[in-house]
C-alpha cells in the first residue's frame, strides 16, 4: 500500500507542476493560447493525477479566470467538482489538527474564490466546511515577524483582491515585515516562500497609493521578483507566485 500512496503522491506532484507552468503563462501572456482547466486536465495523461493537481493549487487554478480574462466553463466547474470528491478534504477528526486547519482555509479560499465568478459550491462533496479566516487566524500583529512569515506562505492562495481575512489586514500593515521575509527567503534561498511573501507584498502595495514610495516595496519587491524569474526558470511554483505578484504590481514599482 506505501507503494502505491507514493506512486500516486508522484503522479499527482508532476501532474501539480505541469498545471502550475500552464497558470503561470496565462498569467504572463505566454503562447497567446486561451487557458482552458478542462482542456489541461482532461487532455493529460492521467486524468486522475490531474485532478489532485487541482486540489493541490487550489483558488491558485482559478487566477487565470480572477485576473487573466479567462472565461470559466461548465466542463471547466465540473472538473473542480471532480476534484474535490477524488481528493476530499481531511475531517475535523484527523490527527493533523494543523493539516486539517491548512487544508480547511485553503478551501475557504476556493469556494469564496468561485463565488466571486457565480458558482455556487453548496453540495459539493469533500470540500472543508466551517473553516473562517476572521475567526481562526488574527492579523499577526503580536507575532514575531518570522513566525508571522510562515503562516502567510502556508497560505498565499487566501491572497486574492476579492478575498478579504485578517492575513490580508495584517499584510498591509506590515509591509516593513514582509520585505524581511521576502529578503530572508531569499538569503536562505527558499524560493517559493519569497514568491509567496511577494505575492503579499504586492497585494498589499496595490491597496495603498502610496506604498509605491515606501522603501519595503520599491527596494525589495520589484528586484526580488526579477531574480525569482531569472533563477526559478525551472520550478513552476514560484514562477506562477511571482507571476501573480506581478498581476497585483503597482504600475509605478514595475
Amino acid at each position: 500500500m506505501p507503494v502505491i500512496h507514493a506512486t500516486v503522491a508522484a503522479s499527482v506532484e508532476a501532474a501539480a507542476q505541469q498545471l502550475t507552468d500552464g497558470v503561470a503563462r496565462a498569467l504572463g501572456g505566454a503562447g497567446g493560447t486561451v487557458f482552458c482547466l478542462h482542456d489541461h486536465v482532461a487532455g493529460g495523461p492521467d486524468v486522475v493525477a490531474g485532478l489532485g493537481a487541482v486540489r493541490v493549487l487550489g483558488a491558485d487554478v482559478l487566477a487565470p479566470f480572477v485576473l487573466g480574462g479567462a472565461a470559466l466553463g461548465c466542463d471547466d466547474i465540473a472538473l473542480l467538482c471532480d476534484s474535490v470528491r477524488a481528493f476530499p478534504a481531511p475531517t475535523p477528526t484527523a490527527d493533523d489538527p494543523e493539516t486539517v486547519r491548512l487544508w480547511g482555509l485553503r478551501d475557504w479560499a476556493l469556494s469564496h474564490t468561485l463565488a466571486g465568478l457565480g458558482v455556487d459550491v453548496g453540495g459539493w462533496i469533500g470540500l472543508a466546511e466551517g473553516a473562517d479566516p476572521h475567526t481562526e487566524i488574527d492579523d499577526g500583529a503580536s507575532t514575531h515577524w518570522a513566525a508571522w512569515a510562515v503562516e502567510l506562505s502556508q497560505l498565499s492562495s487566501l491572497a486574492f483582491p476579492q478575498l478579504h481575512s485578517p492575513l490580508r489586514s495584517g499584510a498591509r500593515e506590515r509591509r516593513l515585515d514582509l520585505a524581511r521575509g521576502v529578503t530572508h527567503a531569499l538569503l536562505r534561498r527558499d524560493h517559493l516562500r519569497a514568491a509567496r511573501l511577494a505575492r503579499w507584498l504586492a497585494l498589499s502595495a496595490a491597496e495603498d497609493r502610496g506604498a509605491a514610495t515606501e522603501p519595503a516595496v520599491r527596494q525589495v519587491l520589484a528586484p526580488a521578483l526579477d531574480h525569482l524569474d531569472a533563477i526559478a526558470v525551472d520550478q513552476p511554483r514560484t514562477l506562477m507566485e511571482a507571476a501573480l505578484a506581478r498581476c497585483f504590481l503597482p504600475e509605478v514599482v514595475r
